[in-house]
């Protein structure tokens, strides 16, 4: 049985938006190269089994529809790594700066375009086994709030609770192997503060990973601090536990 052992992001490549460049130019317009299979290639040499795909979708769409230009160009990188018999973890990225807001006003059409992307991407990966692995949002939070990095207010825990399951529900119902599907889900703004950890709901299913982002001890993450000392152990030390206590002890 293959298990992931070692991950490597492709980051500022196909998650790029706000470039000036429009289509397939997006991808380089932060200034990384074009993905190629020989890149893709040099990462498992160096000893990593898994590659996670950010994805940005927003700037490729018509409506609703994924513009299929840019889904193809999804597809063809996504298999770079996965007819190398890698894990792939492919993810909707940077949406949240563009569209995707936690809120009950927003609820509605937000969900509908959340739905609607996902159930093409389920549609288009529907036959890959489950070494593909779809995340459904990254950091879903409201951009530039006062609680933005704090754990956000409870009416936006509740919303990103509702749109994990509506990704999570989308792509069980979509047929093929997306019926067994590992499928990552997150908390508010993915999240590691108790307050936004508690409220967390995993949807029904299983086959469901939970992640969070975790810099910490923040100043040695940072780079302000050099020493990673007693206390900062005893922090990280504290929040696996808690962690374990909320997730893993309750199966």
């Amino acid at each position: 049985v293959q298990a992931i052992n070692a991950g490597w992001n492709l980051g500022n490549a196909l998650d790029s938006y706000n470039t000036g460049f429009k289509g397939l130019a997006t991808e380089s317009g932060w200034g990384n190269p074009i993905t190629t299979k020989e890149l893709v290639g040099t990462v498992k040499s160096a000893g990593f089994n898994t590659i996670r795909i950010p994805v940005t979708w927003g700037e490729h769409m018509d409506g609703n529809d994924i513009q299929k230009e840019w889904l193809d160009r999804v597809q063809e990188v996504v298999d770079y790594a996965y007819d190398s018999d890698m894990f792939v973890i492919m993810d909707m990225h940077h949406d949240d700066y563009i569209w995707l807001k936690p809120t009950n006003d927003s609820y509605e059409a937000n969900s509908t375009k959340l739905r609607s992307i996902w159930a093409q991407i389920a549609e288009r990966f529907k036959d890959y086994d489950d070494r593909l692995i779809f995340e459904g949002m990254n950091e879903p939070r409201t951009v530039g709030s006062a609680l933005e990095w704090m754990g956000g207010t409870a009416e936006e825990r509740a919303i990103v609770n509702k749109y994990e399951n509506d990704f999570v529900k989308t792509v069980r119902s979509s047929g093929g192997n997306n019926r067994e599907r590992t499928l990552i889900v997150t908390s508010y703004a993915a999240s590691a503060e108790s307050v936004a950890l508690k409220d967390v709901k995993i949807p029904e299913g299983g086959n469901i990973i939970m992640t969070v982002h975790y810099y910490a001890p923040w100043k040695f993450s940072e780079g302000q601090e050099t020493t990673f000392d007693e206390k900062g152990r005893n922090e990280l030390t504290s929040k696996f536990k808690e962690l374990k206590t909320k997730f893993i002890d309750n199966g």
